[in-house]
């Protein structure tokens, strides 16, 4: 009897976030966020540097290698990737279940100042590589010759 009494007392206390859910919409971020921004999810990127260039690792399980997209943009290299994925469970009772996946990734890597704006990329069992190549240092030093 007393689990049910505490029940019901806990059914009528008064919330002191009720008011305020009232008044706004039932998702207050949306006034806030852009809803684009609040789906995206961050990649975990390994960065290693090598003497010949900076090699970035990241893991995009589930994805298509046609669903990433990778773009230069002011020294900046941008990671895109959409994933939607959709599982039907289906039992000889006729119980069935449909699950759907779906989100987007995002990774912005400010490249460093000694690198040539190439990149060499391969997605392999869900393993986005990127290697970016370094100026050579002849390139980055130049003496200029005074004529006259």
């Amino acid at each position: 009897m007393r689990g049910s009494l505490d029940l019901y007392r806990n059914q009528n206390r008064v919330s002191p976030f009720k008011f305020f859910n009232s008044i706004f919409p039932e998702d207050f971020s949306d006034l806030f966020f852009d809803k684009e921004l609040k789906n995206n999810y961050p990649l975990a990127c390994d960065t290693i540097e090598t003497e010949k260039s900076y090699i970035y690792k990241m893991d995009i399980p589930g994805v298509n290698k046609e669903d990433i997209s990778l773009s230069i943009n002011h020294d900046v290299l941008e990671v895109t990737a959409q994933r939607s994925q959709e599982e039907e469970v289906k039992d000889k009772k006729g119980v069935r279940r449909t699950e759907r996946y779906y989100g987007s990734f995002y990774r912005a890597i400010p490249l460093p100042q000694d690198t040539k704006q190439e990149v060499d990329a391969t997605y392999k069992n869900g393993v986005l590589t990127l290697i970016v190549a370094k100026e050579e240092e002849s390139k980055k030093n130049k003496k200029i010759e005074i004529k006259g």
